[in-house]
């Protein structure tokens, strides 16, 4: 029932959103898969869009993986010798940038 109103709602094969394949290096891979999920990938978007669908969704996953081991590094996301702007907190900071964008708009106003 899912999949029929998925398939109603989006037109298979969708279009990619990364860069064009032939525009890149390829190389082939022999991968095993089971029956049943190469059936469903073909009921999505044929046979002859396997290759363009497993590397969206290996790419998806490779994304997904890395964001997770960054977020499981110990220590801050960033250095504040980096960010002088954040030494005296976010909250601050914020303060700041809202104060400028006040000033932006009244000038603008003013106009």
């Amino acid at each position: 029932m899912l999949a029929a109103t998925i398939k109603a709602h989006w037109k298979w094969p969708l279009k990619s959103t990364l860069p064009v394949a032939c525009a890149m290096s390829n190389r082939r891979a022999h991968i095993l898969l089971p029956d049943d999920l190469l059936g469903q990938i073909d009921e999505l978007v044929g046979p002859r869009g396997r290759s363009q669908f497993i590397a969206e969704v290996a790419r998806a996953e490779v994304h997904r993986r890395r964001l997770l081991q960054l977020l499981e590094q110990k220590g801050p996301g960033w250095d504040l010798e980096n960010h002088p702007e954040l030494q005296q907190g976010a909250a601050r900071w914020v303060d700041v940038l809202r104060q400028e964008d006040e000033i932006v708009d009244s000038e603008e106003r003013s106009r």
